[in-house]
């Protein structure tokens, strides 16, 4: 995943200290010498009410068995991230659908079928699943914290732009499925991925290192979500299949590619 040599948030913890309770002794305490964890996440008490539910059903040997698989395999920081990223992406893009983006969304519906209305869809589509991978972000890339509002500026001019400039050329271009998706795809991922490098590489966002690889990273996953958006029709029930698409690409990226400095 990372270079073993560069500390990054991914790497700090072990998996005990991520599930308080699951470990007895100085591991379930060792939580109050982090302060950065703060109280106890939603699948800690999950991961503790599984345990005691395999213990009570399965006997000790058993559940001890799936103890060390949930420590050590399922919930360690990359998969947590990665889980977590979705679901949020997830959210922010069904949010942004339900608001705009697509002509049926409820500010077009509401400020009437006009490039205005359209662009105010589009800076809604934005900031919603800009501020949901900011609330990702926010937890594991703490030295950012500062500056992740940028991050949500970034997502509402990149997807602005490239939707505009996709919904004006692709279909001159090419306007054969699923070229035509491909392509829109192509223009989306590239402004998005762009912006929002900038901001990476000149802003101080995220601090990360090799931000480079955001940019066809954003490509490669918008062409992904476009192509299943433009072959459903932009249906609201393939959002999350979408958004899904687009979430997987990106935060294998983040994992793989974009190490926090």
């Amino acid at each position: 995943m990372f270079n073993n040599d560069q500390p990054n948030v991914f790497q700090k913890f072990s998996a005990r200290t991520l599930l308080p309770g699951l470990s007895s002794g100085t591991a379930a305490g060792s939580v109050k010498t982090r302060p950065e964890l703060g109280k106890r996440r939603w699948f800690s008490r999950v991961g503790n009410r599984l345990y005691w539910i395999i213990g009570r059903t399965t006997g000790g040997a058993e559940g001890e068995k799936w103890k060390e698989s949930l420590t050590g395999n399922l919930l360690n920081q990359q998969w947590r991230f990665l889980l977590e990223w979705v679901i949020l992406n997830i959210i922010g893009y069904m949010i942004g659908s339900l608001l705009g983006a697509t002509d049926n969304g409820v500010l077009p519906n509401l400020l009437g079928h006009t490039l205005p209305a359209k662009v105010a869809g589009d800076v809604a589509y934005g900031a919603a699943f800009g501020l949901a991978q900011a609330v990702v972000f926010w937890r594991y890339f703490p030295h950012s914290r500062g500056r992740l509002w940028l991050w949500v500026a970034a997502s509402v001019i990149g997807f602005t732009l490239g939707a505009r400039f996709g919904a004006r050329f692709a279909p001159i271009i090419i306007s054969v499925s699923p070229w035509v998706g491909i392509l829109f795809g192509v223009i989306v991922g590239g402004c998005l991925g762009g912006v929002q490098w900038g901001a990476m590489r000149w802003l101080g966002v995220l601090k990360t290192d090799n931000a480079f690889w955001w940019i066809p990273a954003s490509i490669v996953a918008w062409v992904v979500g476009e192509t299943i958006a433009f072959g459903s029709n932009f249906s609201q029930m393939t959002v999350p299949l979408v958004a899904l698409g687009i979430a997987l690409v990106t935060g294998v990226s983040l994992i793989n590619w974009i190490r926090p400095s």
